[in-house]
């Protein structure tokens, strides 16, 4: 049946060509003393970073700027932001940047407003009481990070990439302009692709009947289909690109959950361990995690099983979806499996250890640990 749930989404949204000429005049209604939060050098090499400051010369808006957050988000980089951020009597919080970026952010937000260890919110019942405001400017279409209360980092010395949300993590305001996503890369772009797809089956098989919402999944999963090759071949054109943003913003910005009690996260679970211990972008170790998730399943003839394969993936059965699956992800240039021979061994004995270690489950279909071994094998060639 259809599951009670409440629908809450304060951030405003800015879509389209040239929406970025307005940055200023929103940041200066929040604060005058700015933290620019990025990654690692490239908005400065595609022009975007010189087009965002432009904007904010009118308003005098000083920036103090902190660079270097990692594909895959690390704690320790954010509590250098946030001890820069109080040093420098900050105000208001600028992620340009992509997921990674503005999930950092949100919790650079809080914690400069706090004494709190901010991973204590992470791995123990701890929240935030306060938060300074945050506007995104979305330059990767991935996570819908610009319009969701949700937050992934990752803490190298606990071997944990957790994720976390909180009301106090929405971005005040957003900016999704699809020219800025022209400078992607081809593989970058295809970790988005799969990144969305994911995203929306971890709704679908959640738990809860909402045919309502499972058609906008369906839709959202067969946009990205139709898609994906031709913007593979021309990334600059414009409908292509903005038809990606708008895609994944509509995967994670509360939408898709609307009806459910909540997405599984499964095999999200699987793919923040393999990020961990190989470093394998996001949306990558997704194109590899969630095969071997859908085929460690029990019962195949589960009806949200029978309904993925004949809806979604257009196939007679969840065998056949799962092969269509990795076959889409492998024209895309993503890997669906590791070679092990070219991993450590060691490391690779490491993900059965640390998927049972962590006790990796989804929040729907249970994993135990014969099911985590049987992930870990398929996994691997």
């Amino acid at each position: 049946m259809m599951q009670n749930f409440v629908y809450y989404n304060p951030t405003k949204i800015h879509f389209g060509k040239d929406v970025h000429q307005k940055l200023g005049k929103t940041i200066q209604k929040y604060g005058q003393n700015v933290l620019l939060v990025s990654g690692q050098g490239s908005i400065r090499k595609n022009g975007i970073y010189d087009a965002c400051i432009a904007t904010l010369a009118p308003f005098n808006i000083k920036v103090h700027e902190f660079s270097g957050i990692k594909p895959n988000p690390e704690i320790n980089d954010v509590y250098e932001a946030i001890r820069f951020g109080k040093t420098n009597k900050v105000d208001v919080v600028l992620a340009i940047g992509g997921g990674s970026v503005i999930d950092s952010a949100k919790i650079i937000a809080a914690g400069i407003t706090s004494d709190d260890d901010v991973w204590d919110y992470f791995v123990t019942s701890k929240k935030p009481l306060h938060s300074l405001p945050l506007i995104a400017v979305i330059t990767i279409a991935a996570t819908s990070s610009e319009m969701n209360s949700f937050s992934v980092i990752q803490n190298k010395s606990t071997q944990q990439k957790i994720g976390i949300g909180h009301s106090l993590f929405f971005p005040k305001e957003s900016f999704m302009n699809p020219e800025f996503t022209y400078s992607v890369s081809p593989y970058q772009t295809a970790c988005g692709l799969a990144d969305i797809i994911a995203h929306n089956l971890e709704h679908w098989f959640g738990e809860g009947d909402s045919p309502l919402t499972d058609s906008i999944i369906k839709s959202t999963i067969h946009e990205i289909f139709e898609i994906a090759k031709p913007l593979l071949q021309n990334p600059t054109d414009y409908n292509l690109r903005a038809r990606m943003l708008l895609a994944s913003n509509i995967a994670l910005c509360g939408i898709t959950a609307m009806g459910k009690t909540s997405a599984d996260w499964g095999a999200h679970g699987i793919g923040h361990m393999l990020s961990v211990l190989y470093n394998i972008p996001h949306g990558e170790s997704l194109a590899i995690s969630y095969p071997a998730w859908l085929e460690s399943v029990p019962n195949k003839e589960d009806e949200k099983m029978i309904r993925f394969a004949n809806e979604i993936m257009q196939t007679q059965n969840i065998n056949d979806s799962i092969t269509k699956m990795e076959n889409f992800f492998q024209s895309l240039g993503l890997r669906t499996k590791l070679n092990e021979n070219a991993l450590n061994k060691n490391d690779s004995d490491n993900l059965l250890y640390i998927i049972n270690k962590h006790k990796i489950n989804g929040l729907n279909y249970t994993l135990n640990d014969s099911l985590r071994t049987e992930i870990s094998h398929l996994i691997y060639i």
